[in-house]
């Protein structure tokens, strides 16, 4: 049986053994077959997890069992200054109206199907409608490798590339999503 919920301390080690699986190198992407999803050169330790974690209620893990099938790490720009490494994304992500939250990972087990992915962003947005955030911001690679699982998937969800972000030979972009309620104003710079 699977099961949604708010991802706690108890889960950083599992989250990060996930994220560990899914990291891509400079050298992964001159292989012949070139990964499509993935964290490119996105070195965190257990202990940056356990800062982002952090009770954020943003942060959700999708588990059947003891097995992790996938969890996405967000939190309110206004947390960003206690991580570390600071790096060009978090400072320009801090530059952001601090109630925005930002998607820092989105990762899925290999083979999960499309439908259970769906339903647990659904989950994650339907949190945020309840904490009535105005928006959300991620950043997903695009030179010298494009992430393009993640990229497909952010647009499909509504979210709008906003601008790039530069970090020595990387790039990044930028994609925000608002959520127009009355009286809640939002802004991606």
């Amino acid at each position: 049986m699977m099961i949604i919920r708010q991802a706690s301390t108890g889960d950083i080690e599992r989250m990060h053994k996930l994220f560990s699986s899914m990291s891509v190198s400079r050298g992964d992407i001159s292989s012949p077959k070139i990964p499509q999803f993935g964290f490119y050169e996105y070195p965190l330790t257990e202990g940056n997890f356990a800062q982002r974690v952090n009770n954020q209620p943003f942060s959700l893990i999708i588990e059947q069992g003891v097995e992790l099938k996938g969890y996405i790490l967000a939190y309110k720009v206004r947390d960003i200054p206690s991580h570390e490494p600071k790096d060009a994304v978090l400072n320009r992500i801090g530059c952001l109206e601090k109630d925005i939250v930002y998607v820092d990972q989105l990762c899925m087990q290999p083979g999960l199907p499309i439908h259970l992915a769906g339903r647990f962003i659904d989950t994650f947005e339907h949190v945020l409608r309840c904490e009535k955030i105005p928006g959300i911001a991620a950043v997903i690679p695009q030179k010298p490798w494009t992430n393009v699982s993640s990229t497909r998937l952010a647009l499909h969800r509504g979210l709008y590339k906003a601008g790039l972000i530069s970090a020595g030979e990387i790039e990044f972009a930028v994609f925000g999503k608002p959520y127009w309620d009355k009286d809640i104003p939002f802004k991606l710079n």
